[in-house]
């Protein structure tokens, strides 16, 4: 096969998984060119044959070449190809290349994850997408060509930051998941980030933030969402902070605190959501959408989630948590929540007032005052009556708590105290009248009494009396001291003064407001100087206000002339000097009632103007001290200054001038104000700011909202200039000119009287009739060419304040603070000011339309630049909902100009469009014909993002798609489908616009449309409404002129206008491909196009005789090529084949080869009785190579087609009967035969087999048994027939080793490679029933002949596979143990026998005790059945229960017997093996005996041997000698009967018997002598503890001993464990039972458990060698019941553990088999406190008379006698076939080396000695390794694997380990073993009994003849014995 095919043909298996990779483009790309060059070919064909598939090694890194620079540019698509053609376009080579600038990182980085974020899985199909788009984004032609290599190299090298931690990556494409049911959480991250994101703007902390998540989502904790913790995804959102604009708000972020308290509580689409619309229309405000309009039942199962329609569809709403949506409204006003509260509508009122609050985004913004001042008016309009409360109730019930809480009191109650008079009256008023039966109000009332405190809305206070109770109004008292906090607080009474002369006004001010020269009682003065004292503090205050605040004195002695009163053009003059400021004004002069305000505080002359305007309470003037200590003034003869030096008294204290300084340029003024500046350091002090700051407050636009200063003058002198601000009202027009010197601002400027409402005039101090704003747009900044940069202006409330973010300035009376830098956002005033701004400015348009012609643009671009958005105007603050009304007024008016209309429209109502292709596609015109929708006019693009805001069309997918399905009703045809082009082309740029999920979702909404031409028809075609595939054309595969006919290909014409390679044709053939179209493949043909036909039966008939036979060859034609191409299981199911009965499906009908086709068998003359059906020739007519025809044949096996009878169908039967009819045996066992040879290649088929079972031709063999008396012998006779297939059996092993010859066999060979056999039901294979139901069959027969070897396989058998109850129910139901007749038997020879039940036999005697006395002792007989199955000793004793010999009753009186005779070693030693076997059933059943009946058998005979060789009974209070060591000294009390027990399987019965423990029935006393602090030894052991925890808690041999420690809470023992060093030690063992005896004894060690010490003799401390002694006596601690066994096992860890390097505890860990960590959290880790933190950190002193190092030289001289006294193995019988090269002339000249001369012949050495070793174990165990006793397994038979052994045996019937390590010598005679740390830590490790470790060692190594072994075991045994040393070698 050619290499180019081959490589095709794989590329073709991997484009489905990597149909966007460009690197299979490439090699197409690559394999075309090479296929059209001969030479390029031939070159291919050699590298291919001389190749390496290594990798080459990347280039070293060079700066790119300018070459590099230019490669050639690809192109994704070319549809004319076979694959994915990249065709090259050659750069134009230019003189002076131009350098290359790639797009920033960052750039393309953030547009990866913008494309990515909206995705939740990932394919190949959509990275694809990605990279299409970031090269259309950046205008490059591939990836590459951005400066970051490959794309796949791009995404590997930033994958942290590419993709989110929760996205999926799916293999292959698939559809996007809607749902995704493997969530761990309910709560969708969008819902969370949106909310985080909400909260951004606020000042609310983190904490609080959480704790509000908590709340709306009703969680426990953050965690419980499923998206890790709460500061990692905060941070997280914080990052991309990026809003996205949404109509859902949330209620607990409308408050600044969360104040919880937690209590115990099928349509078309498109009519559907008309419906669901309505029913949210029809929702009241405040209602619960999910189950209000009943969502979930009517509408999510089509229209999906409620929250995602109501977002679709800006539908506004409160979202309480994520199951409670609360109906908004977006258009609610003051006015309508004033109606309804005036109409008693509970619903709208709670419903606007709510509405309103969320429109202000927080309840700090929100008009709160205004509302409450509304609500004030109301109550005084209506009588106090129950209808009030009962109403007032109701709209408690509907507001969501949270803001309820926030609001009820400021908003309702307090109106309602101050309409009721008593508080008191209102709460139990509202208590008294809520509707008892309705659970919501009650719990909602007491919701609030817990939040409010009012203890009168409880549970404990349900009943209270009907009757109203009265409660008198309180009297409200006023403060006689000026408040500077209080701006409402204003004495109405004037003073009365005596006279107008201005000094006799100073001084009756001085007098009566100072007692400045008054004669006063002690009690007066006492009383004034009080006063004086409280205003000083006032003062103080004011003070701070001033300097602590930049006040800004400037604006405010401008704001002070501008109140005044003028005859002439108002002027104010500043003239500033070195050392003073003085202010001239032309002003009528000063007044008494202006001095009086200036010696007050909280009082002003100011008032309300006739506009409304509000002052500061006398605080401006004062505003100077920030600059000056002793300000002056003269005006109207008035000569007076303030001194600040008088203290805080001064600010307000007149002092009289008597001389005045005046400046000969400005003598004419009326007034004049001197300010004396402070010295640098006192401005510096009070951080006041510096003149020249001040001044520069100034700005021309202060003059624009003036009401009577027309001039500011500041004459500098000390900078000798004069500015001079201008402002001129030009007449006629909105405009207002500011002139500054050369300089001239112009502003349109428009003003609107307001007047004051009822209820807001009754919040005010003094009666306002009307007030004034206004709004000023620079003229001077909006130019008519270039760039417009518009600044932010100040909001004015006659003075600049600050800005908010708005490019026009707000003028109006706005009520400020001291400071004048905000606006109080509490002030009832405010609200309604601020409620007015949008229908002034909204009213703006029509005036910039009337006086354009002073407009330097068009008024409506110059209304745009203006528009304000939330983005625009700073967040968080007082208008933005002015802001937000402004929008939404907009979106309702008709103000835009249109093209091909005069008349204006609403945003709504028009498209924004830039792309020309668009606009030519869908002229104004189609626009409106076909969307009802128009053009903007094309100067209106810059304003695209407030146009867009406002709800103007972004023309997209939708509407195109609208378009052209419009237009193909009449405008589109076959002739001008050019037209489509454009449109596709425009459709792919609208798709790039959308996230790729919902590309997806319009894809297939353009599958849909009936609008793709195909090629050679004129008719257009829907994708989704037809069955066949279409494919892009193609010049690169050559098809039959037949096959390309009937495929449908795409009209190229609808790319063809565009020039080649043009992005517009990519952009087509691209959205196409997406689209579904295919690139003609030959895969893709047979998969989507042939096979379709095959499948459709009315396609099929559609189609000509030559063409189903054609695409059968073309099949044909690829799986000759290749197989892997053509699905055979799916094509065989579909194909139709020609036949001589026409076409023939090859799964519905048998169709065979004729001879033609290799047939053996001519079927229509050799078999002419049936009529066959056979394969027509057609299909092999034009094949002569006979290879070919051989592929044909096996093609059209695999389809189905056959020589003889196979497949199995219908006419099977037919054919099968017609053959066994003759009831021949030879021709059914030749008709057998050939069946079971084809079977194999046939499929399996029930109803054939059920035929074959039913039918009588089999035959078949069986034997008959009869024992003849005459000659004493059994006779066999053998039967012969045909039978059916049931019960008839095959002669396997497993057969004939369970049934023998009692059963029927197949009298035919059977072939074991042929499933025929199995399949017709011959039984191959005995089953568990079939072998118990034949062995009950055999039990009922009085006579049974087998043999005894069948009978053990029969035993063997259902011990293997029944489970012990079924065992048991069998045993104890049926006699089923075959004991023979005649006494001598052989294993396989017939025998006779009957069967008897388990009553009746037994195994044996295990302790031969009843044979060894049954001279003295006699016994009932059974039958003994050892001697037939000794073999399966433990199948009978363990799973069959036959009795262990006698019972225990005859075991107690065999005891008795015992006893009874003389005592002797050996007779205790019979009693002891009667104690371990009744020990032993105690631990399998401890209700084998009842205890006390065995007690009292057992209290007076005298059957327990004792210490002393006595024999005592219960009723001696025998005790168990549990310690060796505390047995041993009370050895010498007399007659104490202790019982020396050998083994511990005799305790369970000695526990049954109640025998106390020798340790459990005394008390230690311990006397120490100079004990000191154990520091030494607490070091020693405190680094082992957690490990001793670890090595406990692994082991199983440990579990029981673990549990114990856990139960006793070892872990506050050890962290309360002492540790004494004694200088001696004595312990008294005292008898609990008899105090009096005791034995003294001195220890070494000893741990007192009562006081938690651990005592140890100071010399174990003071050597190494005593260590081992100290661990194994601490062992003692952790072990219960005094296991001397566990207690070594633990103590030989501890050692080891001590010995082991630090760094090496992994390894130490592995071999011991624990984990360093844990793994349960419940385990409470063990440690004592200790300093130490290294396990081996105390060196003790060394043994002098340690005498290692001589003894190893004694072992390296020869001269010490062996060690190990282990014999040789006697290996002459093993040795002699041993599989292994004999070396012994290789190794004479070494024979005495411990190694080889170099490392090669060492480890050829030990390779040897591991064969000889594994050839003598697998001799050795021969008969049990083939019976599957054992497995050997040899670890470096195939490398050496570092292991510490090199075989492991396995027992696996008593599941026994054996490890052995190979050591090999040369020598015959070397002690000397070399052992690894590894091998003797692994070796100390094993505690378990079922473990041991040997060495092997080898002498005489590759002397096969002289080889010897000596095995080592028992090993840390030896070395603890000293029976083997260890040695170092240094």
């Amino acid at each position: 096969m050619d290499p180019i095919d081959i490589i095709n043909d794989l590329i073709e298996i991997c484009r489905d998984l990597c149909q966007s990779c460009s690197s299979f483009r490439k090699i197409s790309h690559a394999l075309q060119i090479i296929t059209k060059d001969s030479m390029l070919k031939n070159i291919f064909q050699i590298a291919l044959c001389h190749g390496n598939l290594t990798v080459p090694p990347p280039p070293p890194d060079k700066p790119a070449s300018k070459t590099d620079r230019t490669i050639s540019k690809k192109i994704y698509f070319n549809s004319s190809s076979d694959s994915d053609i990249e065709i090259e376009v050659k750069p134009k080579i230019k003189s002076s290349e131009r350098i290359i600038n790639y797009p920033d990182e960052k750039d393309i980085l953030q547009e990866f994850k913008e494309q990515i974020n909206s995705l939740k899985q990932i394919t190949f199909n959509l990275l694809y997408r990605i990279e299409q788009r970031l090269c259309e984004k950046f205008q490059v032609k591939n990836f590459h060509d951005l400066g970051q290599g490959a794309f796949i190299d791009y995404i590997q090298r930033n994958e942290q930051l590419l993709f989110p931690v929760n996205i999926k990556f799916e293999l292959f494409s698939s559809k996007f998941h809607e749902n995704n049911n493997n969530s761990i959480t309910t709560i969708p991250y969008e819902d969370i980030e949106q909310f985080i994101l909400q909260t951004f703007n606020k000042s609310t902390d983190q904490q609080n933030i959480e704790q509000m998540i908590c709340y709306h989502f009703q969680i426990e904790s953050f965690e419980q969402l499923g998206h890790g913790t709460f500061h990692a995804l905060f941070n997280s959102i914080k990052q991309k902070k990026k809003l996205h604009h949404t109509s859902i708000h949330y209620e607990c972020l409308m408050l600044d605190e969360l104040p919880i308290i937690k209590y115990t509580t099928k349509p078309s689409i498109e009519d559907l959501e008309k419906q669901a619309l309505q029913a949210i229309n029809q929702c009241p405000l405040l209602g619960n959408l999910h189950t209000d309009i009943q969502w979930n039942l009517h509408f999510r199962p089509i229209l999906g989630k409620l929250k995602s329609f109501l977002v679709q569809h800006s539908i506004s709403i409160l979202e309480i948590d994520h199951v409670t949506l609360l109906k908004l409204s977006s258009n609610s006003t003051l006015d309508m929540f004033k109606e309804s509260l005036y109409n008693y509508d509970s619903i709208l009122t709670s419903g606007h007032l709510v509405s309103i609050l969320v429109q202000h985004n927080s309840l700090q913004n929100a008009p709160l005052s205004l509302l409450s001042n509304i609500v004030h008016t109301f109550f005084l309009s209506i009588s106090s009556d129950s209808q009030l409360y009962h109403f007032l109730a109701r709209i408690f019930v509907r507001i969501p708590y949270l803001l309820l809480s926030s609001i009820i009191q400021r908003v309702f109650l307090e109106p309602l105290v101050t309409l009721e008079g008593s508080q008191m009256k209102v709460r139990e008023t509202f208590w008294t009248i809520i509707d008892k039966q309705d659970s919501n109000m009650i719990i909602r009332f007491i919701q609030l009494g817990q939040q409010l405190g009012f203890s009168e809305w409880s549970l404990d206070n349900r009943k209270i009396h009907s009757s109203s109770i009265k409660i008198p109004r309180e009297k409200q008292s006023l403060s006689i001291i000026p408040s500077i906090e209080s701006s409402s607080v204003i004495s109405k009474t004037e003073p009365i003064l005596s006279g107008n002369n201005p000094y006799d006004v100073i001084e009756q001010i001085r007098r009566e407001k100072f007692g400045i020269g008054l004669n006063l009682s002690d009690e007066g003065q006492c009383l004034t100087n009080q006063l004086k004292s409280l205003v000083g503090r006032s003062l103080e205050r004011l003070s701070k206000e001033l300097y602590n605040t930049d006040m800004h004195f400037v604006l405010e002695l401008i704001q002070n002339a501008d109140d005044n009163q003028y005859n002439t053009k108002p002027t104010l003059i500043f003239v500033i000097d070195t050392n003073s400021i003085n202010i001239y004004n032309n002003e009528l002069g000063f007044q008494e009632n202006n001095i009086q305000a200036l010696c007050d505080i909280g009082k002003s002359t100011k008032g309300k103007h006739q506009y409304g305007y509000i002052g500061q309470k006398g605080i401006g003037f004062k505003s100077v001290f920030t600059v000056c200590d002793h300000p002056e003034i003269y005006s109207n003869g008035y000569q007076i200054c303030f001194d600040a030096h008088n203290g805080s008294i001064g600010y307000i204290l007149p002092n009289w001038l008597s001389t005045e300084c005046k400046d000969n340029e400005y003598l004419n003024w009326t007034t004049r104000i001197c300010l004396p500046l402070k010295s640098e350091n006192e401005m510096q002090k009070h951080k006041s700011r510096s003149l020249t700051e001040s001044f520069n407050d100034i700005h021309p636009s202060l003059l624009l909202f003036l009401n009577r200063l027309r001039s500011v003058i500041i004459d500098n002198r000390l900078t000798q200039s004069k500015h001079i601000y201008e402002r001129f009202d030009i007449p006629g027009t909105s405009i207002v000119e500011i002139h500054c010197g050369q300089m001239i601002e112009k502003w349109f400027v428009i003003k609107k009287q307001l007047i004051i409402p009822e209820e807001i005039k009754t919040s005010l101090d003094n009666i306002i009739e009307v007030t004034e704003i206004a709004l000023a747009f620079p003229l001077h900044e909006i130019k008519n060419n270039g760039e417009i940069k518009l600044i932010k202006q100040d909001v004015y409330a006659y003075l600049p304040l600050r800005t908010f973010g708005f490019t026009f300035i707000i003028q109006a009376d706005f009520e400020v603070p001291s400071s004048r830098q905000d606006i109080l956002s509490d002030s009832i005033w405010n609200q309604f000011l601020l409620n007015e701004i949008p229908s002034l400015f909204l009213g703006s348009l029509d005036l910039f339309h009337a006086e354009k012609s002073c407009l330097p643009i068009d008024p409506l671009r110059f209304f745009l630049y203006f528009l304000p958005n939330e983005t625009s105007v700073y967040s968080n603050n007082l208008f933005t909902p002015v802001c937000r009304t402004i929008l939404h007024s907009l979106r309702s008016r008709q103000f835009l100009s249109v093209i091909n209309d005069t008349n204006l429209h609403m945003p709504n109502e028009c498209v924004l469009i830039h792309d020309s292709t668009i606009k030519e596609i869908l002229t104004p015109e189609i626009l409106y014909n076909h969307l009802n929708l128009y053009y903007l006019k094309d100067d209106l693009y810059e304003h695209e993002k407030q146009l867009y805001e406002l709800g103007v069309h972004r023309l997209g997918h939708n509407e195109l798609i609208d378009v052209i399905k419009q237009m193909f009703t009449s405008e589109i045809t076959f002739e001008n489908k050019q037209i489509l082009s454009k449109w596709f082309s425009c459709l792919y740029r609208c798709l790039n616009e959308l996230s790729l999920t919902d590309e997806q979702t319009v894809l297939k909404h353009i599958q849909l449309l009936k609008i793709f031409p195909l090629k050679n028809r004129r008719e257009f075609i829907s994708l989704n409404n037809i069955n066949q595939t279409i494919f892009f054309p193609s010049n690169n595969i050559h098809l039959s002129k037949l096959i390309e006919n009937d495929l449908l290909i795409i009209d190229e014409e609808l790319w063809m206008n565009f020039e080649e390679n043009s992005l517009e044709r990519i952009q087509i053939q691209t959205l196409l491909e997406r689209l579904g179209i295919q690139r003609l493949t030959h895969r893709i043909i047979c998969e989507q196009h042939i096979y379709p036909v095959f499948e459709n039966e009315q396609l099929c008939k559609e189609k000509t005789t030559e063409i189903l036979i054609a695409y059968v060859m073309y099949i044909f034609d690829l799986w000759s090529k290749q197989k892997h191409y053509i699905d055979m299981s799916r094509l065989k199911s579909i194909i139709q084949l020609l036949t001589n009965k026409n076409f023939q499906q090859p799964t519905q009908t048998s169709i065979h080869f004729t001879p033609k086709y290799g047939n053996p068998y001519d079927l229509s003359k050799d078999f002419s009785t049936y009529n066959w059906i056979l394969l027509s020739d057609e299909y092999i007519m034009n094949i002569s190579s006979s290879s070919e025809r051989k592929k044909l044949h096996q093609f059209f096996s695999e389809l189905g087609v056959s020589d003889f009878l196979f497949p199995i169908n219908n006419w099977t039967y037919e054919q099968f009967d017609s053959l066994i009819n003759i009831q021949s045996i030879s021709i059914n066992k030749r008709l057998f035969t050939i069946l079971q040879e084809n079977w194999m290649i046939t499929k399996e088929t029930e109803l054939f087999l059920k035929h074959l079972k039913d039918s009588i031709w089999i035959p078949t063999i069986q034997m008959s048994y009869s024992y003849n008396e005459q000659i004493d012998q059994i006779e066999i006779n053998k039967i012969c027939k045909l039978n059916q297939s049931n019960n008839i059996y095959i002669k396997t092993k497993q057969i004939q080793k369970l049934f023998e010859q009692h059963v029927t066999y197949v009298d035919v060979e059977i072939d074991s490679n042929s499933s025929f056999a199995n399949d017709l039901g011959l039984i191959e294979h005995s089953t568990l029933d079939d072998v118990i139901s034949m062995l009950i069959h055999w039990c009922e027969k009085s006579i049974f002949y087998t043999s005894l070897s069948h009978m053990q396989n029969i035993y063997n058998y259902i011990y293997q596979n029944m489970s012990r109850n079924e065992l048991q129910d069998l045993i104890n139901t049926k006699p089923i143990f075959f004991v023979p007749i005649d006494s001598s038997v052989e294993g396989k020879n017939i025998i006779r026998g009957r069967f008897v039940s388990l009553s009746e036999v037994c195994w044996s005697d295990s302790t031969n005790l009843f044979i060894k006395y049954s001279s003295s002792f006699k016994t009932n007989s059974r039958f003994i059945i050892e001697p037939y199955y000794t073999e399966q000793k433990t199948i009978f004793l363990d799973t069959f229960a036959i009795s262990l010999n006698p019972t225990v009753e005859e075991y107690i009186s065999l005891l008795v017997h015992i006893a009874s005779l003389e005592t002797t070693e050996e007779t205790v030693q019979d009693a002891f093996s009667i104690f371990k076997i009744l020990g032993k059933w105690c631990e399998q059943s401890n209700q084998f005996i009842e205890k006390q009946d065995l007690q009292n058998k057992l209290s007076h005979k005298s059957i327990f041997p004792t210490r002393d060789h006595r024999w005592v009974c219960l009723n001696d209070n025998p005790l168990i000698s549990d310690n060796d060591d505390i047995a041993q000294l009370f050895t010498q009390i007399n007659n104490l009967p202790l019982i020396d027990i050998p083994s511990s399987d005799i305790l369970a019965f000695f526990h049954l018997c109640d025998i106390k423990s020798l340790s459990s029935s005394i008390t230690i006393e311990h006397i120490i002598e100079n004990s000191s602090d154990g520091i030494t030894v607490k070091n020693l052991l405190s680094p082992l503890i957690p490990y001793i925890q670890l090595y406990m808690k692994s082991r199983s041999e440990f579990s029981q001993a673990y549990q114990w420690t856990k139960s006793i809470n070892m872990s506050s023992v050890l962290l309360n464990i002492q540790f004494n060093i004694v200088d001696y030690l004595q312990l008294i063992y005292r008898m609990k039972s008899n105090s009096s005896i005791c034995i003294i004894q001195e220890e070494k060690s000893y741990y007192n458990e009562n006081q938690m010490i651990f005592y140890v003799h100071r010399e174990w401390i003071e050597y190494s060698k005593y260590y081992r002694d100290i661990f194994h006596s601490f062992a003692r601690i952790f072990i219960p019941n005094h296991n001397n066994e566990l207690t070594r096992s633990l103590g030989n860890f501890m050692n080891l553990l001590y010995n082991e390097e630090e760094n090496n505890l992994e390894i130490f860990a592995k071999y011991q088999q624990f984990d360093l960590e844990f793994k349960d959290s419940d385990d409470i880790p063990w440690e004592i406190p200790s300093t130490s933190t290294q396990i081996k950190c105390y060196e003790p002193k060394i043994d002098p008379s340690n005498s290692i190092i001589s003894r190893f030289d004694n072992i390296r001289s020869g001269g010490l006698s062996s060690i190990v006294e282990t014999p040789y193995e006697n290996l002459e019988q093993l040795t002699k076939k041993f599989n292994i090269d004999d070396l012994t002339h290789q190794v004479l000249d070494n024979r005495d080396s411990t190694i080889g001369s170099d490392q090669v012949s060492l480890d050829k050495i030990g390779r040897w000695g591991e064969q000889w070793v594994k050839e003598y174990l697998h001799t050795k165990y021969l008969d049990k390794i083939q019976s599957n006793e054992i497995e050997i397994q040899w670890l470096n038979e195939n490398f050496e694997q570092g292991k510490p052994y090199d075989f492991i045996i396995k027992n696996l019937e008593t599941k026994r380990t054996i490890y052995i390590e190979v050591k090999s010598t040369l020598s015959h005679n070397r002690q000397l073993i070399p052992i690894t740390f590894n091998e003797l830590q692994y070796c100390c490790s094993l505690s378990d009994i079922n473990q041991q470790f040997q060495i092997y060692r080898i002498y005489n190594t590759g002397q096969l003849n002289k080889v010897k072994l000596r095995i080592v075991e028992n090993i840390e045994e030896k070395l603890r014995k000293h029976v083997l040393e260890l040695f170092l070698l240094i």
